[in-house]
């Protein structure tokens, strides 16, 4: 382990390092555990098994794919940020990834309500996303992932709605937050002493890192949402509970219009009336200019905790 005084740790990216480094031993990890767990689960290749996906596919061959993402996400995404908490020898892992504040009442009603509120605009961005000319390589991966969506928020049973509310929803929710606001954004925060750089640099890495060209725009506004919920609350609480819902409306979303007995994915980019986006964009920038105005003590904490080594 590194000790907490050693000079290194005062390297501006010395710690931008030490992620990667986690990540790396993360990969690894759950590349030994994936190469032992999948034949088991009957998976001889998860990328062929997941571009077989149509409606005659197996259901069990679906949650072993399910399972599967959820070990990945586990060891990526929630293991690597405690790892590097190791490597760095962070004595007081809960106050480096602001899990330590319980938020108030208020700030995580706002911080719900401004979340969901975003629906609708992050949708007309990801259509006006899907309309920018992509290279077809580009093209094939978003409609293979667009494909692979469809089968994994099916749903058939309240049993598998909570099993999909768990893996889809929760198990990313939890990770992402540890790992780019938890982590990154804490980091790029040092790196560039401007808590508004670090949030937007932050969505820009949790944007690319999904590989979703399509909906590239849309999840970088959605980063910057979460991690100015992070900021106006300084707990990582408030965005952790915020992407779940997030997440969670669209996975239930997707069950009611299977009872309904509608599509899950037309294969088409739409968006919500144009009335509706107006009142998306107009209650986003209220709540997040209320949010601003009223967050101070807040902001002030975050920005204390960003630069303190303990």
């Amino acid at each position: 382990m590194i000790s907490r005084e050693n000079p290194l740790r005062q390297m501006p990216y010395f710690e931008l390092l030490m992620v990667l480094s986690a990540l790396f031993i993360s990969m690894l990890l759950s590349g030994l555990v994936i190469q032992n767990l999948a034949p088991a689960l009957g998976i001889a290749d998860i990328q062929e098994t997941i571009k077989g996906f149509d409606d005659q596919t197996n259901k069990d061959t679906i949650s072993a794919i399910k399972i599967l993402q959820i070990t990945i996400h586990l060891f990526l995404f929630i293991l690597t940020p405690f790892i590097f908490l190791g490597i760095i020898n962070h004595q007081r892992p809960l106050n480096y990834l602001m899990l330590n504040r319980v938020p108030g009442f208020r700030n995580l009603f706002l911080g719900i309500v401004l979340m969901l509120s975003s629906f609708p605009l992050v949708f007309f961005v990801y259509w006006l996303n899907s309309l920018l000319p992509m290279p077809a390589s580009f093209v094939e991966m978003e409609s293979q992932a667009m494909q692979t969506v469809k089968y994994f928020v099916r749903a058939d049973s309240p049993e598998v709605l909570m099993f999909n509310i768990f893996s889809i929803a929760m198990i990313p929710a939890i990770g992402e937050e540890l790992l780019f606001r938890g982590v990154l954004q804490r980091i790029f925060g040092k790196i560039s002493d401007n808590p508004h750089i670090a949030i937007w640099v932050t969505a820009l890495v949790f944007s690319a890192f999904h590989m979703q060209f399509a909906g590239f725009f849309s999840r970088l506004l959605l980063g910057a949402v979460l991690g100015y919920l992070l900021y106006w609350s300084a707990s990582l609480w408030v965005p952790i509970i915020a992407h779940f819902l997030y997440n969670g409306v669209q996975v239930v979303g997707a069950y009611l219009r299977q009872q309904q007995g509608l599509p899950i994915n037309s294969g088409t980019v739409e968006y919500f009336p144009g009335w509706i986006t107006l009142i998306s964009i107009i209650l986003v920038v209220g709540l997040c200019y209320l949010m601003h105005k009223t967050t101070s003590a807040n902001q002030q904490v975050y920005e204390a905790q960003m630069s303190a080594e303990q």
